[in-house]
């Protein structure tokens, strides 16, 4: 069992769920948040079940995941560059047909 800010459930759940399955998938442990913070708390509780390997594992995904949200958070977060062939593929001028 942990405990995480209830700010960062959503990035632990992720868009339609795929946050939280990937984080069961790679650690083969089933993730459990509780739905809502004890009261008095700004902290939700997280069961982890599974073989505790499993479970280790995705303490460390899910650590790593606030982590990473909390950087976003502050600006600290690069991300890598663009990887845009548009530029590459085009011409750098005119083009796209029409006419006179």
């Amino acid at each position: 069992m942990i405990e995480i800010p209830e700010r960062m459930v959503g990035q632990i759940i992720g868009k339609m769920g795929s946050s939280i399955r990937s984080i069961e998938m790679q650690s083969q442990a089933r993730v459990v948040i509780s739905k809502e913070c004890a009261p008095g708390s700004t902290m939700r509780v997280i069961t982890l079940e599974g073989h505790s390997d499993a479970a280790n594992q995705a303490k460390r995904l899910i650590f790593a995941k606030i982590e990473e949200a909390e950087q976003a958070e502050q600006g600290n977060f690069t991300r890598p560059p663009r990887q845009d062939n548009f530029q590459q593929q085009h011409q750098p001028y005119g083009g796209g047909g029409g006419g006179y």
